[in-house]
């Protein structure tokens, strides 16, 4: 069973299959809900140097999160430990873009919303960028 207070969206996760009811309450009033869908399995791509990412690249799907529960997932692979700069060319509803970098285990490494970033210091191995957010195109020019 999952709740809300107004306003705030909320996404349940691995509801099992079957029949329920949404109930709504509260102060007398109206009230609208602007959608309400099944959240999409994440969308997975590999990138190979130099790690760019746009609309439709580095394959159809990529640098567009098609829906507000879209997840991208991208693997990379760095050989050496080195300084990694993140610029981030354009995000649509960038306020609600955010995106992490995990380890080859899923632990967070480091994270963030549109904004370029430096990551110093990123040891050789095998990570997970995992970008979400609103819906909408995004960019990533030349992680190096």
């Amino acid at each position: 069973m999952a709740s809300c207070r107004s306003g705030s969206d909320q996404q349940i996760r691995d509801l099992p299959a079957g029949t329920y009811k949404l109930v709504v309450s509260g102060r007398a009033g109206t009230y609208a809900f602007n959608s309400m869908w099944e959240v999409p399995a994440p969308q997975s791509f590999t990138l190979a140097a130099p790690y760019s990412i746009s609309n439709g690249v580095p394959t159809t799907g990529a640098g567009n999160l098609e829906t507000a529960a879209s997840i991208d997932e991208y693997t990379l692979v760095t050989t050496t430990t080195k300084t990694w700069y993140m610029d981030w060319g354009t995000c649509q509803n960038s306020f609600y873009f955010n995106w992490e970098l995990r380890t080859e285990a899923g632990s967070k490494f480091t994270n963030g919303m549109c904004n370029d970033q430096q990551i110093k210091d990123l040891p050789a191995g095998t990570y997970k960028l995992v970008v979400s957010g609103q819906g909408g195109t995004y960019a990533l020019n030349n992680i190096s």
